[in-house]
C-alpha cells in the first residue's frame, strides 16, 4: 500500500539510494515490472538500461541523459509505444532528454512513497542544461509520470518542455526552474495531480489550444499559470498557496473554464487578464487572501472581455478588495463576501426631508429602485449614491413618518 505524506520530503533523496524496499511498496514495484527498459544505477554507480523483457543491459555509461535518450531512440527505432521506468535516485542531467518516441512513457519511482530506502526518481539539472530544458516530451501520445525535476541553481532552465499533441504529466514534481512546464504549439495536453513550486513560472503556454489543467498544487513562484493566446483550457481543482499571482495572460484567450480551485495568501492578484478574453467562466472557488491578495480579479485598461462570468464563488480577508476591473467586466452573482444585489426598507421620518440608506453592496450600485409604502405627499428621488450608501430625498417634509422600499444592484 503507499502512503502519501507531506511534500516537503519530495526532494530529501541522498545520491545513490537505489534500492527498493518490498512490503508497502509492492504497488510501486509493479510500475517496473511492465517496463520496456529500466533504468537504474549499478554499485560503482555506471547509469546503465536494461531491456525489460529480455533482461539484458543495452545501454550503460556514466551520462544518465545519454543513457535514457539511448534507450528512448531505440524504442522510436522499433516503431514507438512502451514505458522507460527510471529507478529511484538523483540522476544527474547534462543534456536534454527528448522523448520523441511515440506512445512512450518516462516513469519514475513516486516521490511521496514514504519508505526510509526509497525517496523516488529526481532528475536534478546540471550546468549542461542551462537555457534548455531538463525533460522535453515531443512525441505523439507520449508522457511522464511519478517523476521529480529539479531545477534548482541552474540559470533559465525548463523543467518539462511539452510541444507533443497529446502530451501529458501526471504526478510530477517540478521545482527550481525558470519555467517549471512548458506548453508549446500543438493541441491536448494534460497536467494533473502534480506539485509544482518555486519556479519562476510554474506552468508557461505558447498558443496551446485544449488544455486540461487538473488537481495540481502550486506553490510559491511569480506565476503559476501564464498563457500567451489559446482557445479551450480547462483549469479546474487545483490549490495555490504563498505565490504572486495564479494566472495572466499575454495574448488574446478564449473559452476557459476555471473551476473548483483554491488560493491561499496570494501575494499579488489571483487573476489579471492583460489582453482581450471571451467566454470566460470562474465557478465554485475559494480565496482566502489572509490580508496580502491585493485583488481577486484585475482587468487591465482596454482590455475588451465578452461573456465573462464569475458565479458561487467565496472571498475572505482581501488586502484591497475582489475586483480591480480597470478594463471590461465580468458579470457577477451568487458569490460570498461579494454581494451585488440587496434589497430593504427605509423610513424619513416626520418633519425629514431624507435618510441614508446603508445598501451593503461590495461597490458603488449601477441601478437603485425605491418606492413608497403609501403618499410619500411629494416628489421623492434618489442621491448621493457611493460605494457604501445612498440616500432617499423628499421634496417636502412629511407630517408623518413615510416608509420606502429599496433595491439595488451593481
Amino acid at each position: 500500500m503507499t502512503k502519501y505524506i507531506n511534500p516537503s520530503h519530495i526532494w530529501d533523496t541522498r545520491l545513490g539510494e537505489l534500492e527498493i524496499a518490498s512490503g508497502d511498496l509492492s504497488e510501486t514495484l509493479s510500475l517496473g515490472s511492465h517496463a520496456s527498459y529500466i533504468i537504474f544505477k549499478d554499485r560503482s554507480g555506471k547509469i546503465c538500461a536494461k531491456n525489460g523483457e529480455t533482461g539484458v543491459i543495452e545501454f550503460s555509461g556514466m551520462g544518465a541523459a545519454t543513457v535514457i535518450q539511448d534507450a528512448i531512440d531505440a524504442l522510436a527505432g522499433g516503431g514507438g509505444g512502451g514505458i522507460i521506468h527510471i529507478k529511484a535516485g538523483t540522476y544527474l542531467i547534462e543534456s536534454e532528454i527528448n522523448l520523441s518516441c511515440p506512445g512512450c512513457v518516462i516513469e519514475g519511482v513516486e516521490t511521496w512513497v514514504e519508505s526510509p530506502s526509497n525517496k523516488g526518481t529526481i532528475l536534478k539539472a546540471g550546468d549542461g542544461v542551462a537555457d534548455g530544458n531538463i525533460l522535453r516530451i515531443s512525441g505523439f501520445l507520449s508522457g511522464a509520470r511519478y517523476i521529480a525535476i529539479d531545477g534548482t541553481g541552474v540559470s533559465n532552465v525548463t523543467g518539462i518542455y511539452i510541444d507533443a499533441q497529446d502530451g501529458h504529466v501526471n504526478r510530477v514534481a517540478v521545482k527550481g526552474c525558470k519555467v517549471g512546464i512548458w506548453l508549446w504549439g500543438s493541441m491536448n495536453k494534460w497536467i494533473t495531480n502534480s506539485w509544482i513550486e518555486w519556479n519562476s513560472y510554474h506552468i508557461r503556454s505558447q498558443g496551446v489550444n485544449w488544455v486540461w489543467i487538473l488537481n495540481n498544487i502550486f506553490a510559491a513562484g511569480t506565476y503559476a499559470i501564464h498563457f500567451n493566446g489559446g482557445q479551450h483550457a480547462w483549469i479546474m481543482n487545483n490549490k495555490f498557496e504563498s505565490g504572486s499571482r495564479f494566472f495572466g495572460t499575454g495574448g488574446s484567450i478564449s473559452d476557459f473554464i476555471f473551476a473548483g480551485n483554491q488560493f491561499y495568501s496570494v501575494t499579488d492578484v489571483v487573476y489579471r487578464f492583460d489582453n482581450n478574453a471571451s467566454h470566460i467562466r470562474l465557478l465554485n472557488e475559494i480565496v482566502d487572501g489572509g490580508g496580502q491578495t491585493e485583488y481577486y480579479l484585475q482587468t487591465l485598461s482596454g482590455v475588451t472581455i465578452t461573456d465573462g462570468k464569475v458565479v458561487n464563488c467565496s472571498f475572505r480577508n482581501m488586502k484591497s478588495g475582489v475586483f480591480n476591473e480597470l478594463g471590461g467586466k465580468f458579470e457577477k452573482w451568487g458569490n460570498y463576501g461579494y454581494v451585488t444585489e440587496n434589497s430593504g426598507t427605509a423610513t424619513i421620518s416626520a418633519g425629514s426631508t431624507s435618510v441614508t440608506v446603508s445598501h451593503g453592496l461590495a461597490d458603488t450600485p449601477s441601478e437603485v429602485l425605491v418606492t413608497p409604502i403609501g403618499d410619500p405627499g411629494s416628489r421623492f428621488w434618489v442621491a448621493n449614491v457611493t460605494s457604501t450608501s445612498f440616500d432617499i430625498v423628499v421634496a417636502t417634509a412629511p407630517t408623518a413618518d413615510i416608509d420606502f422600499y429599496w433595491r439595488a444592484e451593481l
